[in-house]
């Protein structure tokens, strides 16, 4: 695409570095989860209690893996951009991701939008708020805005690398491909890391 070669100049081409401790964080509240899906199924089952738990955790090491250094690489740098440094350094703009989030926990899809079309209006640099504002475009329905916003996101990233501008260009490409996916972009993201 012309807006990676646009980015390239600004963007490291290497993964990020990303400390330690998230890793850790993320490997630990993953497992977690996992362990705990596990132990329903092995409840449900009856017959494997202790042995389901386990396998699960074992084949899911594979998956969080998948992240660090596989193919998920650029969904991990993302998770780590929003969680670790854009709501850390603006409140405000905080607020209208929490306000979004809670929205879309009550099924108000296009409250959750009109914030995050907020967010971009007063943030229009902001690679995270056109992101974010990419899916909630998805979730409406509306292809076109989610591609103009996907590219929006590109054009305004600040701590990228090739994995994140990959991440980001695969989107645009589902997108014109294969519509929106009313889901969000990254759902088995979205399930693993929140």
């Amino acid at each position: 695409m012309d807006v990676i070669k646009m980015n390239a100049i600004n963007v490291r081409k290497f993964a990020m570095k990303i400390p330690i401790l998230y890793y850790m964080k993320f490997w630990a509240i993953n497992t977690s989860l996992a362990l705990g899906t596990g132990v329903v199924l092995g409840i449900l089952s009856k017959f494997f209690i202790l042995t389901i738990p386990l396998v699960v955790v074992i084949l899911y090491q594979f998956f969080i893996c998948s992240y660090f250094w596989g193919k998920r690489r650029g969904a991990f740098e993302f998770s780590y951009v929003e969680r670790n440094v854009e709501k850390k350094n603006n409140k405000e703009l905080a607020a209208f991701f929490l306000a979004a989030k809670q929205a879309y926990k009550s099924a108000d899809i296009m409250l959750a939008h009109n914030k995050l079309q907020e967010a971009i209006k007063l943030y229009p640099n902001n690679f995270i708020a056109h992101f974010k504002y990419a899916v909630s475009c998805e979730k409406i329905g509306d292809a076109n805005e989610a591609i103009v916003a996907y590219k929006a996101a590109l054009d305004n990233i600040q701590l990228g690398s090739k994995n994140l501008i990959e991440f980001i260009e695969k989107q645009i490409i589902r997108v014109e491909t294969k519509g929106p996916n009313r889901r969000g972009a990254i759902p088995g993201l979205q399930y693993v890391i929140h």
